[in-house]
């Protein structure tokens, strides 16, 4: 029995083993800080917003702007937690920030939904659409700026070895 134990000591106390536990910590608290901003954050938001009289919190609610700002977390998370891991590959880190940059495309793409529904709502927007002038050219500049970091995650993950 005490060979058994002092195994998994040895085990345990190898950089590789130490390192793997602590990825897999991270992993988890990065998955717990998505369920609690998923759960908690947007149940409080929605019943706040319920009970405002602004439309905004309203539109932005709709869109699923703070729905998408709950993929943020994790990846603030993972982010913060690799300064723990001299070891890791740096392109992670690069892989961590592209997913960022992608996730705040689409919320900017979401507030920008919601400021078009609110827009509709006034009287003038019959007689001056927004959405073929303005509305239009910014979410195809975040497509682009989406899909321009996508390739460069793409080129950065194929050119790097592990």
């Amino acid at each position: 029995m005490t060979d058994a134990v002092s195994n998994l000591v040895q085990l345990f106390d190898t950089a590789m083993m130490r390192t793997l536990l602590g990825g897999a910590l991270l992993l988890f608290l990065a998955g717990l800080s998505f369920l609690v901003t998923r759960t908690i954050v947007n149940r409080i938001v929605r019943r706040v917003a319920a009970r405002t009289k602004t439309r905004w919190d309203d539109a932005l609610t709709n869109r699923g702007a703070f729905k998408q700002v709950a993929f943020l977390a994790p990846a603030l998370v993972l982010y913060c937690g690799l300064s723990f891991f001299p070891d890791f590959p740096h392109i992670l880190e690069r892989i961590i920030l592209a997913y960022v940059v992608i996730n705040l495309v689409i919320v900017i793409s979401r507030v920008l939904g919601a400021g078009e529904d609110i827009y509709q709502t006034y009287s003038v927007s019959v007689k001056q659409p927004i959405k073929e002038k303005y509305i239009f050219f910014v979410k195809s500049c975040c497509v682009r700026m989406r899909s321009k970091c996508s390739y460069c995650l793409r080129c950065i993950t194929f050119s790097n070895s592990f």
